[in-house]
Order: structure tokens, then C-alpha cells, then sequence
């Protein structure tokens, strides 16, 4: 279990958690919602809006991982957290929340899965090092791999919004065009 610790949440889950939301919104079409998108509706609002999350999200996952020690339930309860801060942040519909959580949670631990386990190699000698340090600094050099996945991410979805308007010329389908793109980034 990781103790509750200010200074890694400001470095590691504050910018994790900024960018999957930003991910999420663009795969489910929401980039209006997102302060620095070019057809974003009100962008002081909406800084005000990501900011209030992303630290309300970050520091609610910091106290369930203080005190739950099971990874699996302290992950869904911060999932089911984010689903309704969500909601409640943005008013988006139910059926884009779920699937902006879903995308979330998908784009992290696919993340995790493919770019963490070679920086563990690399930052600290095996897996029981990596949970017992407590060096922050190689935690966010470590992190910063995953930092340019989600980037690289962003801007490869960042006019989504203008390639699905082209779509559907072609009278593709909506639901269909969607799950294509982000099978598309889960496989990359």
C-alpha cells in the first residue's frame, strides 16, 4: 500500500489524469468541454472545470490507494469516482460518461501495460524494488514515457471531430467510426 503523498500526486497523477481526460473527451466527441480546443465554448469555464477534476480525482485516488490496499477495488472505486465527478462536472450524458471512463481506464492500463514494465527494467532493478522505493524522482522520469504515449495520443486525436464529419459522407456509422478510432489508439 503507497502512503498518501502530496508531492506525488502533484507530479505523477495530476498530469495523468489531465491527459486521459483529455483523451477520453476527444474520443467521445466532447472536445468542446476542454479548455484549449479550438471550438472549446466557454474556455475560462472549462479551465476552471478540468482543473476542479483533475485535483478532485487525484487526490480522492490518493486517499482510496492510502487505505485500500487492494489495487483491483481501490482502481474501480476511482473509476466509478471519476464516472460520476464526470457527470456531475461536465453534464455530460450517462452513456458518454460511462464511455469516457471506459477509454480512460483502457488508455492507462494499456499504457501501463506496454511502456511501464521496460521502464521498471530500466529505473530499478526488478518489480519488488519498484513498490518498495520511495525515490520519487525516478518514479517521474519513469512516468514520462507514458506522459508522451498519452500526448502522442492527443494530437493524433486532437481534429477527430473534423475526420468524423468527413466519415460521414460515406454514411459510416457513428457508434462503428468511434470504436474503429479507438481500437486504432489502443492497438498504437
Amino acid at each position: 500500500m503507497e502512503k498518501f503523498n502530496v508531492i506525488s500526486i502533484l507530479f505523477l497523477s495530476i498530469p495523468e489524469f489531465a491527459l486521459s481526460l483529455y483523451i477520453s473527451f476527444l474520443l467521445v466527441m466532447e472536445g468542446k468541454l476542454l479548455p484549449f480546443k479550438d471550438d472549446a465554448e466557454d474556455r475560462p469555464q472549462n479551465l476552471f472545470k478540468l482543473i476542479l477534476w483533475v485535483f478532485t480525482i487525484s487526490f480522492t485516488n490518493g486517499m482510496i490507494n492510502n487505505y485500500i490496499s487492494d489495487m483491483g477495488i481501490a482502481s474501480i472505486l476511482t473509476l466509478l469516482f471519476g464516472l460520476l465527478t464526470i457527470k456531475v462536472f461536465y453534464k455530460i450524458s450517462w452513456i458518454k460518461s460511462i464511455l469516457a471512463v471506459l477509454i480512460f481506464a483502457i488508455t492507462l492500463l494499456s499504457a501501463e501495460i506496454i511502456i511501464v514494465p521496460p521502464c521498471i527494467n530500466i529505473f530499478f532493478t526488478d518489480l519488488e524494488t519498484f513498490y518498495r522505493s520511495t525515490n520519487l524522482y525516478a518514479r517521474v522520469l519513469m512516468s514520462l514515457p507514458v506522459r508522451l504515449y498519452q500526448i502522442i495520443v492527443i494530437v493524433s486525436c486532437w481534429n477527430l471531430k473534423l475526420v468524423y464529419e468527413n466519415v460521414k459522407l460515406y454514411k459510416i456509422n457513428k457508434c462503428f467510426f468511434i470504436f474503429l478510432a479507438f481500437l486504432l489508439v489502443w492497438i498504437e
